[in-house]
C-alpha cells in the first residue's frame, strides 16, 4: 500500500514529496527519490548517516514512516522535535515482531518506537482489527483506519475463462497459512471421489515441506504448486477458480482474500478475527468451523442456485474496498 499511496501524492500537485528507501532493483532513482544501502545487522546507519546531511527536514509537513523499519529508522535518526509531523502507516505483524524480540533488542533497537508512535501525529492503521489489538496491548496515540483497497482495474472477472472445479490458495506459503489442515481436508475431498485440483500461487519457506507432503500423500497429480505470478496475472487464476482457501492462523486485513471476491469467488477460511472487516456472512464468504467435513462443505457450495448472481453480489461487496475511498481518506488527513 506504501507504493499506491506514493503514486496518489506524486499525482496530486498539491504535494510536494520526497521518498527515502534501500537500494534495491524494484526501486529506481528519481527526482523524488533518494535510495540508500542496505546493511542487514545495522540497516539505520545508512539512513541515520543520510538525514543528517539533510538540512531542511523541518520544511516538511508531515514524515510518513512506512512500516517497522521505517518506524524504528525515524525513532532513532529523526530529533524528536519532528516526532509529532511523524504519520505512522501500520500493516500487520508489528506487535507480534516486537513481542518475538530478545530483552535486548527490546531495550535497544525498539527503545524509542513505541515513544515515537505516542508522540506521532498520526497512526494509520491498515484495519480496525489491527488499531484495536494496539489498543488492547496498551498502546496510546492519535489512531485513524485507513482501510487497504482492491484496484478494480487489476482484479476483475475474466468472461472468457470458464469456472472448473478448482480450489485456488494464493500467498507466501508459510506453516502459518495452514496448509496442512488444508491437506487433511483436499486429501478427505479426493479419497470420496470428488474430482477437484487445487492449485497453489506463491512462493516461501514451507514450500518444500509442503511438495514433500504433497507427494507422500499421493496428491501430486491433483496439487500444481504454480510458483509467484505477477500481479496483472492473478485475475486469470481467480477467473477459472471455484473457491479460493486459505486457514491462516492471523489476517490484519486478508487482501488476498479480497482480490479473489473482486473476481466473483467466495473465500473460506478459519474464524479469525482479521477477517470479520471483509466478511458478508455466506454472500462472499464461509468459515470452515461451521461444517462437519470439508467434502460437506463443498455439497453445500455446488447446491447454491443462482450462482451468477452471487457472483455479481460478491464482486459488488468487494468493490467498497476501493481505491477512490483509500486515496479519499488520505489526502484527507494530509490536508489538514
Amino acid at each position: 500500500m506504501g507504493k499506491y499511496l506514493f503514486d496518489i501524492l506524486n499525482e496530486n500537485e498539491e504535494f510536494k514529496i520526497k521518498v527515502l528507501t534501500r537500494r534495491h532493483k524494484g526501486v529506481k532513482f528519481s527526482e523524488f527519490i533518494d535510495r540508500v544501502s542496505y546493511l542487514p545487522k545495522a540497516f539505520f546507519i545508512p539512513y541515520y548517516n543520510y538525514l543528517r546531511k539533510l538540512k531542511d527536514l523541518n520544511e516538511f509537513d508531515y514524515i510518513i514512516l512506512n512500516g517497522v523499519p521505517s518506524t524504528i529508522i525515524g525513532s532513532w535518526c529523526l530529533p524528536r522535535s519532528l516526532w509529532e509531523k511523524c504519520i505512522v502507516y501500520i500493516h500487520g505483524t508489528e506487535l507480534e515482531n516486537y513481542q518475538r524480540q530478545s530483552l535486548f533488542s527490546k531495550n535497544t533497537l525498539y527503545k524509542n518506537y513505541f515513544p515515537l508512535i505516542k508522540a506521532s501525529g498520526k497512526i494509520v492503521f491498515c484495519s480496525k482489527f489491527l488499531m484495536d489489538k494496539f489498543k488492547e496491548n496498551g498502546v496510546v496515540g492519535d489512531f485513524v483506519t485507513i482501510s487497504n483497497f482492491i484496484d478494480k482495474n487489476t482484479f476483475y472477472k475474466i468472461d472468457d475463462y470458464p469456472r472448473k472445479n478448482i480450489l485456488l490458495s494464493v500467498g507466501r506459503i508459510t506453516k502459518t497459512k495452514g496448509y496442512d489442515l488444508m491437506l487433511d481436508d483436499f486429501k478427505e475431498l479426493i479419497n470420496k471421489g470428488y474430482d477437484y485440483k487445487w492449485w497453489i500461487i506463491g512462493e516461501g519457506p514451507y514450500k518444500k515441506s509442503l511438495e514433500f507432503k504433497i507427494k507422500n500423500l499421493k496428491l501430486s497429480k491433483h496439487v500444481l504448486l504454480l510458483g509467484k505470478k505477477p500481479i496483472e496475472q492473478l485475475n486469470r487464476y481467480y477467473s477459472q477458480a471455484k473457491l479460493f482457501w486459505l486457514y491462516s492462523e492471523s489476517e490484519s486485513f486478508g487482501l488476498s482474500y479480497l482480490e479473489a471476491n473482486m473476481c466473483g469467488i467466495p473465500f473460506i477460511a478459519k474464524k479469525i478475527p482479521g477477517l470479520e472487516e471483509i466478511r458478508n456472512n455466506e454472500v462472499n464468504s464461509y468459515y470452515r468451523e461451521n461444517y462437519g467435513s470439508f467434502s460437506d462443505f463443498i455439497d453445500f457450495l455446488e447446491s447454491e442456485d443462482e450462482k451468477q448472481q452471487k457472483e455479481l453480489e460478491i464482486i459488488t461487496f468487494a468493490r467498497q474496498f476501493s481505491k477512490q475511498k483509500f486515496e479519499e481518506k488520505w489526502l484527507d488527513l494530509l490536508s489538514k
